[in-house]
């Protein structure tokens, strides 16, 4: 697919996941938010990434600890798939 910059925000034990793996090369932390005492740990992490359903079957994978910030279609497209299995 064309290539699509993407920002994910990963919670709990899947942002320690997403702090020591590397999925894609060009993946890289913007932002780290610690655990505290009310709230889980969270990474949110920025790559350039080939769009389409390989995407969003990654995306699907990780949830429910995983948020789409953008693009806004992508955000769509996961809202839609989980609209679809309720």
């Amino acid at each position: 697919g064309t290539p699509v910059n993407v920002q994910l925000r990963v919670f709990g034990v899947t942002a320690r996941i997403f702090k020591e793996r590397m999925f894609h090369p060009t993946q890289k932390i913007i932002e780290h938010s610690p655990k505290k005492a009310n709230r889980d740990e969270s990474v949110t992490v920025e790559m350039t990434v080939a769009g389409g359903r390989g995407l969003e079957r990654f995306v699907l994978s990780w949830m429910p600890e995983i948020e789409v910030l953008s693009p806004a279609s992508l955000q769509e497209a996961i809202r839609a798939a989980c609209a679809a299995v309720r």
